[in-house]
């Protein structure tokens, strides 16, 4: 593996396992101290932030049910169609997200930074497979 494709194998991995969590921790964070739900853009950014939610417990559930049961097999169905699910929820997380930065927010950047997180793990997750 060339020396630039680790680096960006990296950046995706610290994305992943540092990036979402804090940015998701830290948009809950600030919608419940600055709640604000009065123009459309705003309203963007709070269903992009459950999307992205969402995304991380399926995330969640995927690994904790791997360590119980003893991981996937190779290529297993259930597991691709819940990276599928996952994915499609943080990139609908993203574009919720970029529509609501367009105003300022509580939420403006939370959200699409905490998305493309999500979708570096459900990267991760489908080159685990």
């Amino acid at each position: 593996m060339s020396t630039v494709m680790q680096a960006l194998f990296g950046i995706l991995i610290a994305g992943a396992l540092l990036g979402a969590p804090v940015t998701l921790i830290w948009g809950w964070i600030l919608f419940v101290r600055r709640p604000q739900l009065q123009t459309v853009s705003s309203i963007l950014s709070l269903v992009g932030l459950f999307l992205g939610t969402a995304s991380a417990i399926l995330g969640v559930f995927m690994v904790v049910h791997a360590a119980i049961t003893g991981g996937y097999p190779y290529y297993d169905p259930r597991a691709m169609r819940i990276c599928a699910v996952g994915a499609l929820l943080s990139l609908a997380g993203v574009a919720l997200g970029i529509g609501g930065a367009f105003q300022p927010g509580s939420l403006r950047w939370q959200v699409p930074i905490s998305g493309v997180c999500m979708t570096a793990f459900w990267i991760i997750a489908v080159e685990g497979e």
